[in-house]
Parts: structure tokens; sequence; C-alpha cells
């Protein structure tokens, strides 16, 4: 069901507060300003080194208070951070399962050194950092840089982060989302932010991975793509939004459709992968596929799988693959 993990880095799976607050302290002390509290330090913490300067040395240059910074934690950045706990053992357990990634906002150079310092970097088979080019959480490029260095799709991974940013990039790159209670932010903000589940220790997201079925066919069967794929299809017939892109033959379309999902998540099926995923075609299909037509799609299919009443994790598999199929369903 999960293709890949990605997690963030401090507060995720370290505890990374102290040494980010003596480097801090170490920049405003430079600058003749007194020590913060490791609180006020810690809520400045997540949205990249860049913003924690501007946010707990006010007034200073920032690319010079940046460099001050850069240069005490290259030095410091393992002195007092640790491992949460459960986090080495449930890394060995979900590497030996599906690939894993770290996704921080903090630079890779120090990211790679925290990693190999705590003896996990061997865990994860991609690690995006802030100064990566693809982006900072919250926008979802990092996630989809990792997602492509993993060779993995989105709507099967599994964001697992401390902060509503963390929950905000995987939300917009079409992944699921998991908030964990013991980081930087609360509970209550994760859930505002969409987390799509909440973990209070690191062995619950490896009993959530652990228990997910391995692929959605193995969740729901084949008589339940069939009824959803009659059951989109019956929206179409009366939907004048959408009947255009569609055959004649919505019996036989119907069948076509339940075929190709069931051999896309992972069941027998002798439709041809030649064929090509039915957005593809539809995208460059002799009719107008517009925003509001796009967005009739995705609604009659999210109704069908309302009618069919499809369980979690499976529906959000689903749900996530149909939103980024609508998104390629545009050709106007």
């Amino acid at each position: 069901m999960y293709g890949s993990v990605l997690f963030d880095l401090d507060g995720t799976l370290i505890d990374s507060a102290p040494d980010i607050a003596a480097s801090v302290d170490a920049v405003r002390s430079s600058y003749g300003l007194e020590a913060l509290s490791l609180a006020d330090v810690t809520a400045a913490i997540g949205d990249g080194v860049a913003n924690l300067m501007q946010r707990t040395v006010p007034g200073a240059s920032g690319d010079e208070a940046l460099r001050r910074y850069l240069e005490h934690h290259e030095v410091h950045c393992l002195d007092a951070t640790k491992l949460y706990p459960g986090v080495r053992e449930g890394l060995e357990r979900l590497s030996a399962r599906l690939p894993l990634a770290v996704v921080s906002n903090k630079p890779f150079p120090l990211t790679h050194r925290i990693l190999t310092g705590l003896g996990v970097a061997g865990a994860f088979k991609a690690v995006v950092g802030g100064d990566s080019g693809a982006g900072r959480k919250p926008e979802p490029g990092p996630v989809l840089a990792a997602l492509e260095r993993l060779e993995r799709v989105p709507w099967t991974a599994l964001v697992v982060g401390d902060s509503p940013g963390d929950v905000a990039a995987g939300r917009a790159a079409g992944a699921a989302t998991c908030g964990v209670t013991w980081g930087y932010r609360s509970a209550a903000s994760l859930r505002e932010a969409g987390a799509d589940s909440m973990v209070e220790t690191f062995g619950a997201i490896v009993d959530l991975v652990e228990s997910a079925p391995p692929t959605v066919f193995a969740a729901v069967g084949a008589e339940t793509f069939h009824h959803l794929a009659r059951a989109f299809y019956a929206r179409v017939d009366g939907d004048p939004r959408l009947r255009a892109m569609f055959p004649p033959d919505l019996k036989a379309a119907a069948e076509r459709q339940a075929l190709f999902l069931i051999q896309f998540f992972g069941g027998p099926s002798d439709y041809s992968k030649q064929r090509g995923a039915p957005r593809l075609r539809m995208r460059h299909a002799p009719f107008r596929i517009d925003v509001a037509a796009r967005e009739a799609w995705l609604s009659n299919m999210r109704g069908a799988i309302d009618e069919v009443g499809i369980a979690a994790p499976a529906r959000g598999v689903l749900e996530r693959y149909f939103e980024h199929t609508a998104r390629m369903l545009q050709n106007a």
C-alpha cells in the first residue's frame, strides 16, 4: 500500500533543538545580544536556516548571520543532538521493507553529517536538503525531488513530519501525511493542517506501514474495481460536462477501466500495458477538456468512491491517484 516513506529531520527523527539553540546564541553573542530560551528557539525552528536567523537575530545582516550560524553549527551540530526513542530500530525495520528518504529544510551537508554521525545514514536511499534547488517545505518540490530519486509515485508515498509545513508539502505533492506529536509543533496545528494520521511513538509509524495491505488490489479485490468503474460511468452517462469525453458504449468502457485499475493497483489482469493509461489517451483526444471538465471528472470519481464505500488506506491511495490523474487530463 505504501511505496515509500519520507521523513522530516528536526523534530521528527532527531531532537536537535539544544544544538540549534547553542548556535543561535553564538550568533546572537557575536552581535552583542543576550541568549534566548530554548523554548523561544524551538518555536523558530522549521522553515530553514535563513528564516531561523530572521526570527532569532533581528536587525543582523541575513547573509552574515547565516554564515556565522553555519560555521558554528557545522562544528557543534552533534554535541547534544540525538535520535528520538525508537527511531533507530524503526528505521531498520522500515528500510528492509521499502525505500526511505529524508526531506529537510536544513542544508544537505549538515543533514548528511548528522545522519552519518548518528549512524542512520544507511537507512535512506535519498536525502534532499533545503539547498537542493527544489525549493523548501511547505512547497512540494523537495518531496517530489525525493520521490524522483526513489523512483516512486506520490500517491503511495507517506510523508512524516512534526510541522504544518511538512503536512502541506506532502499534501501538495499528492502523498499521504503523518504528523508526529513529539516534535516542535503542537498536535492541534498538525490536525489543522490536514494530516491524514497522527502518531505518538515512532513504533506507531512502523505499525502503520506494516499493517497496510501490500497493494490496493489486496485490500479491495477485483469486484470492487468493477463496481467502482460501473459507478463512475453511470455518473458520466448523466453528466453533460463529461459525456462527450467517453465512447458511446459505456459498458465496454467501464470494463476496460476496471481491468486497467486491477492491473495498475497490483492485481492480475489481461489489460494490455501497451494501451497506456487512459488519462494520457484522453489528454490527446480531439475534444476540449478544460478546468471545469477536469473538476467534473474528479468530482464524479470521488462520488463513485463514496458509493462503493472503499475504506482507508486504500481509499486515500485511490483519491490521491485520481487527483494526480485529473491534473494530467486538462488539454485546454
